[in-house]
């Protein structure tokens, strides 16, 4: 329909695609390829099968479709197989005696090949088709109960709502920092000036932890030992101060909340998996700064 030739294919156990020889195709010409092969599976063109012997003429073969051809060292017969009307190619695998043994195919979307100029179309045949129609009605019905509203509107909403919690994500990042840089400045109030600090922030995130420091200022002779997230699994962590004390505590606390971190100067920080250890993280640092 188009003359692209076809490259490649990929027969996958759930969706298959061809891979073609352009560097794009449009969906209009998706559509247009799926109307068409439509039709001709309704039309119930026939599927034969012709063996011609090696020594047959390159003339009587001329018309023959192949996208790479016969290798230069290729020994025997010659299999083509022909749809009525459609097409001719050499191919030694299984096919349908006419093309309404198919029943429909579904043309779904395409996308770029790694090879260079060169595009994959996946695609649906037969009973593949009724399968992937009746996940989407059943995926559909769960969003109508979910949504509460019409299939039609379902992109709608669901736009609305990401855009909605993108703003109040964005509002509880505004709010979480104001309370990083007061709960800073009541640190800095406290007399006497403590040897380190511990807080844990389930709500919280990184930036947080870095507000929270950078609002100290550049004091470095307080211990600061911040986490945010679960408060007995995953989470993360940040240890800032003195260097020598955040050289000697970092990987310990790291290693004893189940964590993979790193550290230089006067910071370590580290994702963790077990925050249920951190009272014991808590002792480890007043047992430091006893000693």
């Amino acid at each position: 329909m188009f003359k692209y030739p076809t490259v490649s294919w990929w027969l996958g156990e759930d969706v298959s695609y061809i891979e073609i020889e352009t560097p794009s195709i449009t969906q209009k010409q998706i559509m247009d390829a799926e109307l068409e092969s439509n039709y001709l599976i309704r039309q119930g063109k026939e599927v034969t099968v012709e063996v011609f012997t090696e020594d047959t003429p390159e003339e009587i073969l001329k018309d023959v479709r192949s996208a790479r051809g016969l290798p230069d060292d290729h020994k025997g017969d010659i299999r083509v197989i022909k749809i009525e009307d459609i097409d001719s190619s050499m191919c030694c695998g299984t096919h349908v005696n006419n093309l309404k043994q198919l029943q429909v195919v579904k043309l779904l979307h395409s996308e770029k090949s790694k090879r260079k100029d060169k595009t994959l179309l996946y695609f649906l045949i037969g009973n593949r088709v009724l399968k992937k129609l009746t996940g989407c009605i059943e995926r559909e019905q769960k969003l109508v109960k979910l949504l509460k509203n019409n299939p039609s509107e379902h992109a709608e909403l669901v736009s609305k709502l990401q855009k909605h919690t993108k703003d109040l994500t964005k509002n509880i990042q505004s709010v979480l920092k104001s309370l990083a840089s007061l709960e800073a400045n009541k640190l800095k109030d406290i007399l006497p000036i403590p040897l380190y600090f511990s807080m844990h922030k389930k709500e919280a995130d990184s930036d947080f932890m870095n507000t929270f420091i950078r609002e100290m200022g550049d004091r470095k002779d307080i211990l600061l030992f911040l986490s945010t997230g679960d408060e007995k699994e995953t989470g993360n962590i940040v240890i800032y101060g003195p260097e020598q004390a955040v050289t000697d505590l970092g990987p310990k606390i790291c290693a004893l909340l189940k964590g993979k971190g790193a550290g230089k100067g006067n910071k370590f920080q580290a994702k963790v998996t077990k925050m249920a250890n951190r009272s014991e993280a808590d002792e480890l640092i007043a047992n430091y700064f006893k000693n």
